[in-house]
């Protein structure tokens, strides 16, 4: 088998329910791309797919910025 023939590598998950999928990325032309895998819920004929692939668009949110608080008088005993 050639050495390059590995494209990326998934990770198996759980959702909040329990359930079970997995996520990882794929590099294809030098793009590399994340992805989810979730299982059909409910094959319709044996022709139906086992999984499902997605593009994995969750984005973690975004904290409020921290504005630093600066001392406004010093009471230091320095001489200049």
């Amino acid at each position: 088998m050639p050495e390059n023939t590995k494209i990326g590598a998934l990770w198996t998950k759980k959702t909040r329910n329990g359930g079970e999928f997995y996520a990882g990325m794929i590099e294809l032309d030098g793009k590399q791309t994340r992805i989810v895998v979730w299982p059909t819920r409910e094959k319709k004929s044996e022709k139906s797919p086992d999984y499902t692939i997605n593009l994995d668009t969750w984005k973690p949110e975004q904290a409020a910025p921290q504005v630093a608080q600066v001392a406004t008088t010093f009471d230091d005993d320095i001489p200049f």
